[in-house]
């Protein structure tokens, strides 16, 4: 099986309606950790981007767990 691939956005979600709009700014520097739930527990972290993008590559296949760990002055938000 081919690498896996999880990517996606932490951003300001003004109208707290779980989709990134035009108008809502990225988060950077938000610790994104992926966490399988079988293969032992491997877990694999990265940094958002300036626009709020990551991506973690090379995943084995599986399920995965996200964790966000938010910069201290954000509130988790609605996860999509």
């Amino acid at each position: 099986m081919p690498p896996a691939l999880i990517s996606g956005f932490v951003y300001v979600d003004l109208d707290k309606d779980g989709i990134k709009d035009s108008n809502e700014t990225g988060i950077a520097n938000v610790i994104i950790t992926a966490t399988t739930l079988n293969s032992g527990g491997y877990s694999q972290s990265t940094l958002s981007n300036a626009d709020g993008s990551y991506s973690l590559l090379g995943l084995n296949p599986g399920t995965y767990t996200l964790t966000e760990t938010q910069p201290g002055f954000y509130i988790d938000g609605r996860d999509t």
